[in-house]
């Protein structure tokens, strides 16, 4: 049996979230650092009010994800770790390549700039019922009639699901394009910003500059990333997948596809998120799917 722990992305976060994390000596030693870093109570950053930043809910994910990956690898041996999106920087974490400190550091950077570019109007909606050529083609169409569309292609999630990100008034519009000639189901998503595509392009140099003051090193297991569905073995490489991951397409299914291949046939998501869990049992029932929290 092979395993890996896999990580989600925004969307699964809830008040009081970090609070509500097991009574284990890994929460009490990450919370603690994770005070001490940010300068700030955890009561400042996992309210209603504050989770509608999305600088603390990143942040907020990150913790969460690096408590349960420690709990987690006193039970399971991780052969492999995989991250979605804000997930891939726990999934470095756990792989050896960046330290809590540093990857706390980066996190907060690419929130807080992702949200000053995008403070309003933006977001992000899955399609369901479509394969991804049928969503380039879409997109096509679309852009053919309304050139200066802001919507973008941004994840591949399973063989009949995307989603699409950009401004929330294109994407209005794209929805009902869509549903004019296409059985798909649209449905918005808890993100408030224009994720994986090259509106990001800016938080990319943002965040090269600011990792190169940080420590990077060779992983003690392989990461599968987002941006290539490529299993890598060198730090530059996860973390060039860091630093362009939120200007670039998120192969998730092609990733899973990948360690599948790679005789990986346990996958436990990490955290209290399910998301990629039911992905998952989707896409590929003849996988073990687990969630960590339970």
């Amino acid at each position: 049996m092979k395993t890996a722990f896999i990580y989600t992305g925004q969307g699964f976060q809830r008040p009081g979230m970090l609070h509500a994390l097991p009574d284990h000596p890994a929460a009490g030693e990450y919370l603690q650092r994770t005070e001490d870093i940010l300068e700030c109570s955890i009561d400042q950053l996992d309210t209603a009010d504050a989770l509608s930043s999305n600088e603390n809910t990143q942040i907020c994910i990150y913790v969460c994800e690096t408590v349960w990956s420690r709990i987690m690898r006193e039970k399971w041996q991780c052969d492999t770790v995989s991250g979605h999106s804000a997930g891939s920087f726990a999934a470095a974490v756990e792989a050896g390549v960046l330290s809590f400190e540093d990857g706390l550091a980066l996190i907060r950077t690419r929130g807080k700039y992702m949200e000053k570019m995008f403070s309003s109007g933006y977001g992000m909606y899955a399609v369901s019922g479509i394969t991804e050529s049928l969503m380039y083609r879409i997109l096509e169409q679309f852009k053919h009639e309304y050139p200066d569309a802001l919507v973008f292609p941004a994840t591949v999630n399973e063989e009949l699901q995307c989603t699409i990100s950009g401004s929330l008034e294109w994407l209005e519009r794209l929805t009902g394009f869509i549903h004019r000639d296409y059985p798909a189901k649209v449905t918005p998503l808890r993100v408030k910003v224009p994720s994986h595509c090259c509106l990001m392009d800016p938080v990319t140099d943002v965040l090269r500059r600011a990792s190169e003051k940080m420590q990077w090193k060779r992983p003690r297991i392989p990461a599968v990333v987002n941006s290539r569905a490529r299993r890598v073995w060198t730090a530059e490489e996860v973390k060039e997948d860091l630093i362009v991951g939120a200007a670039r397409i998120v192969r998730w299914y092609d990733g899973i596809t990948l360690m599948k291949e790679l005789g990986i046939d346990t996958f436990i998501e990490i955290g209290s998120a399910h998301t990629l869990t039911e992905i998952g049992r989707r896409s590929f029932p003849e996988l073990r799917w687990l969630s960590g929290e339970r």
